[in-house]
């Protein structure tokens, strides 16, 4: 990989940032959360948690701080990653400020269910086949309506399908046949 990177440097293709450090921090008390950030969810919190659980660290679980160790950007899976006891994936970057951190809360846009019918869909899984199929063909109902008629508005239904949890079975199938 190093020499890789070294001929990617050598022919001006990526270049080194040198104000930017990688690292696995163990210490928690050295990082702060902001008063100007979001407010901690305990929800979202859990629910990353129990994804690093099943999928262990999450590509995008680095903490973005500056170089005081002021979170501003990840302090969700900051609070995740100190329930498991892990060490903090951490990227510091020099310079940053609040205002970066308010721009990359409005820059952001969170992932949709229709998102995550798509991705486990493209992956060949195929009751989000079948659910893909039923809101093509249902399409004029949208997401919400189908799968209230599919799963008898059980609450976790959208958490299921956002983590790749939807069965969709023949009773199901079934039921938008007829």
């Amino acid at each position: 990989m190093k020499k890789k990177i070294d001929e990617l440097i050598k022919n001006n293709k990526v270049s080194i940032i040198n104000n930017v450090v990688a690292m696995n921090v163990t210490d928690y008390n050295l990082f702060n959360i902001l008063d100007c950030n979001r407010d901690i969810n305990k929800n979202h919190v859990d629910r990353i948690k129990r994804l690093i659980e099943r999928n262990g660290f999450l590509i995008s679980s680095f903490v973005l701080v500056d170089e005081f160790f002021n979170i501003l950007d990840g302090q969700h899976r900051f609070e995740a990653q100190k329930k498991l006891g892990l060490p903090i994936r951490t990227l510091m970057v020099e310079g940053l400020t609040s205002k970066h951190m308010k721009l990359l809360n409005t820059a952001s846009k969170n992932w949709s269910y229709a998102d995550a019918v798509k991705y486990y869909a493209s992956l060949g899984d195929e009751n989000y086949i079948a659910l893909k199929k039923i809101l093509e063909d249902y399409k004029q109902l949208g997401l919400s309506v189908v799968l209230n008629l599919m799963f008898d508005s059980r609450q976790s239904v959208y958490q299921d399908m956002g983590d790749g949890l939807i069965t969709v079975d023949d009773a199901i199938i079934e039921r938008f046949n007829n």
